[in-house]
C-alpha cells in the first residue's frame, strides 16, 4: 500500500488529529497546517494545532482565529501529523511522540527536506523532497483527496509556497 492510500485510509477512518510544525515556525509550516487542518475541520474531523513555539504574529493573516496549542497531550489524538518537520527533534515533542508511537497511534510525515530522520520514525511517510514546500505537498495531498480548497485554505497554501520558494 502505498504512502497516499495508507495516509487517505488514515484521515478516512480516524477523528481527532493532532498537527504539529516544527518549532521557530516559518510560512510554509504554519501555512501547511493551518490548510491541511482547515481542510480535515471542513471534513468532519476534530483538528487541534500545535507548535512547541509561538507563532510569528507576522502570520496571524493565517492562523486568524485558530488557536495554536504549545503542549502535546497525546492520549487526546487518534492521527498525528508532522507538517514540514525536517528532523525529529525540531518537533519540539520527542519524549511525547515516543510515547505515542509506542501507544500505536498512527504518526504521519508530510515533509518535502531531502534528509529527514522522521522517515524512519513515523508510520506513514507523505514525503517528496524535490518539492518546493510542505505546502506544495500538502495541495497534492488535498486534491487527491478531492477535498474543497477554500480561499483561506488556498491562501494558506500559497503563503507557505511563497514564503519557501523567495517569492517563486
Amino acid at each position: 500500500m502505498g504512502s497516499f492510500t495508507k495516509l487517505k485510509q488514515l484521515l478516512e477512518d480516524k477523528r481527532a488529529f493532532a498537527l504539529i510544525c516544527h518549532v521557530e515556525p516559518d510560512g510554509d509550516a504554519v501555512g501547511s497546517m493551518i490548510a491541511m487542518g482547515r481542510a480535515l475541520e471542513k471534513n468532519g474531523k476534530n483538528v487541534t494545532y500545535i507548535c512547541k513555539d509561538l507563532v510569528p504574529s507576522v502570520f496571524n493573516f493565517l492562523t486568524e482565529d485558530r488557536t495554536i496549542e504549545t503542549e502535546l497531550d497525546t492520549n487526546q489524538y487518534d492521527g498525528i501529523l508532522l507538517i514540514d518537520n525536517g528532523d525529529f527533534r525540531r518537533t519540539g515533542f520527542v519524549a511525547e511522540l515516543e510515547k505515542a508511537k509506542c501507544k500505536n497511534v498512527i504518526i504521519a510525515n508530510i515533509d518535502h527536506h531531502p534528509k529527514n530522520d522522521l522517515w524512519k520514525f513515523a508510520s506513514i511517510n507523505y514525503a517528496d523532497e524535490k518539492a518546493s514546500s510542505s505546502d506544495e505537498i500538502s495541495y497534492k495531498l488535498l486534491t487527491g483527496l478531492e477535498y474543497e480548497i477554500d480561499a483561506r485554505i488556498a491562501n494558506c497554501l500559497l503563503a507557505g509556497i511563497f514564503y519557501d520558494t523567495g517569492g517563486f
